[in-house]
């Protein structure tokens, strides 16, 4: 992993102004969010939404900024050990609100599609007897 990209990206895209960037390969982006849990600490992503926040006027962008940052707070302890889980994690905790936010709407949609591929609890192989019918 380029562990300097993950601390620096974030950080010049806000300065920058350049939100639509952040928001669509960075913050509300599955793989980004993946790849940086399995390498980085939490915290490192969790201060990248805080400092999107920091420099945000749009409240309803504050607002889906801060119920990512709180489901992946909530589901820290799992995260930390198994950031596979990722994906779980975010529908789980955020499906209730998916047709609410468009942002956090599109976040789950990446879940369900590329998560998958990260996730313990789909099988990776088909059985080797048949159906039973």
């Amino acid at each position: 992993y380029n562990k300097r990209k993950f601390g620096e990206l974030p950080f010049h895209l806000v300065r920058s102004d350049r939100f639509e960037d952040l928001f669509e390969n960075v913050l509300f982006s599955y793989l980004w969010l993946h790849s940086k849990v399995s390498c980085c600490p939490l915290q490192a992503i969790l201060a990248d939404f805080e400092d999107a926040v920091e420099n945000l006027v749009d409240n309803e962008l504050i607002k889906q900024l801060n119920i990512v940052a709180d489901g992946m707070r909530l589901g820290g302890v799992v995260l930390s050990q198994h950031p596979d889980m990722l994906a779980s994690q975010i529908v789980g905790r955020l499906l209730p609100v998916k047709n609410i936010y468009p942002r956090v709407k599109g976040l789950i949609e990446q879940c369900d599609q590329l998560g998958i591929q990260h996730c313990a609890l789909v099988p990776a192989a088909t059985p080797a007897i048949g159906f039973v019918s």
